[in-house]
């Protein structure tokens, strides 16, 4: 049901001319729905796929004593679809030059348990703020007051 209202409101965006983006896990089923591929086929959309571990998403554990000294990071592989041709460049791999850890399992933070996928699903800075500088670029010139 919610993917059928996105698939609606991206038709709604695509025909008022408004920018559009929906993410999900590169290995979601959520890119296999018809309604979805349908519109990937009906317009100009670009799917972009980035490791998150590129845009410094760290495991909560990260920052403990014992790891001052490690670059842990999870890699989190998400795809993008998005009207927007600015936003192909958050395209990114990881470049192998740190250490994953899996968004599974609890870890202990100032004795209060934290679940590993709950952090992972908080974008990091470092992406937001790409997101954020590459979607004013898709807009630039869009719409003057």
């Amino acid at each position: 049901k919610q993917l059928k209202n996105a698939v609606r409101l991206i038709r709604a965006c695509s025909v008022s001319g408004c920018f559009w983006s929906l993410e999900n896990p590169e290995s979601s089923f959520v890119w296999q729905v018809p309604e979805l591929t349908a519109v990937a086929d009906e317009q100009k959309v670009y799917k972009i796929t980035f490791d998150q571990c590129m845009y410094l998403l760290r495991p909560p554990d990260s920052e403990l004593p014992e790891n001052k000294h490690r670059d842990l990071r999870t890699r989190k592989r998400t795809t993008l679809l998005s009207n927007c041709h600015s936003l192909t460049s958050l395209e990114s791999r990881c470049d192998k030059q740190h250490e994953h850890v899996e968004a599974l399992g609890s870890c202990s933070i100032s004795g209060r348990a934290v679940r590993r996928s709950a952090a992972a699903g908080v974008y990091p800075k470092a992406l937001c703020r790409r997101w954020a500088s590459l979607m004013v670029q898709c807009c630039d010139g869009c719409v003057k007051p």
